[in-house]
C-alpha cells in the first residue's frame, strides 16, 4: 500500500494496536544473568499519589496519607513505559502524533490509529500508587531525573474507540 496510511476503526482484521508489542527489554534493564527478570524492578512501598496534572510522559501529584490528607504537591511520576508518547517503545510504530497528554495518532507504514489511555487519568480524582525505580528512568524534567513511577495499579493501556 503506498500513499496516504489508511485509518482503521476497531473490528478491523489487521488492527496496529494488536499487531504492536513492545520492543525487547533496553540492555540496561537487563539483569538476567543475576537471576533478576528484565525490566525496570520497582522497589519499596507504594506512595498513595493523587493526579493533579497530566503530561505526555509524566504525572504531577499530590502525595496523600494514610487519611488522604495532602503531604507533598508537586510530585513528578513517570508514567509507565508502555503509556508513554514515544514511537521508540513499539515495534510496528514509524510514528506518533500528540493529540493530548491521553490521546495519540500512531501510525505504522500502512496503518494510522488514534490511541487513549483506558480508563484514563482523571485531573483530582484519579489516585496512584507511586514506587521508586531503582535504575535510571530516562526522563528528566525541569532538569531533575525521575526517580517515581506510577506502578499502573489500575491496569492502564492504550485502546482504539470502540
Amino acid at each position: 500500500m503506498s500513499g496516504n496510511p489508511e485509518t482503521y476503526s476497531k473490528g478491523t482484521e489487521d488492527l496496529l494496536l494488536q499487531r504492536t508489542r513492545p520492543r525487547p527489554i533496553p540492555a540496561e534493564y537487563d539483569r538476567s544473568a543475576e537471576g533478576i527478570p528484565p525490566g525496570p524492578i520497582l522497589v519499596g512501598a507504594g506512595l498513595r499519589m493523587k493526579v493533579t496534572g497530566v503530561e505526555n510522559d509524566y504525572l504531577t501529584c499530590s502525595q496523600l496519607d494514610a487519611a488522604g490528607l495532602t503531604i507533598a504537591t508537586g510530585v513528578k511520576v513517570a508514567k509507565p513505559p508502555e503509556l508513554r508518547h514515544d514511537k521508540d517503545w513499539y515495534e510496528s510504530v514509524v510514528s506518533i502524533n500528540t493529540i493530548d497528554e491521553q490521546t495519540m495518532q500512531a501510525n505504522s507504514s500502512t496503518i494510522s490509529e488514534i490511541w487513549f489511555v483506558k480508563p484514563p487519568y482523571i485531573v483530582d480524582q484519579t489516585e496512584i500508587v507511586a514506587v521508586a525505580a531503582p535504575a535510571a528512568l530516562g526522563l528528566i524534567v525541569d532538569e531533575v531525573a525521575l526517580t517515581l513511577i506510577d506502578a499502573n495499579v489500575a491496569g492502564r493501556a492504550w485502546s482504539i474507540p470502540e
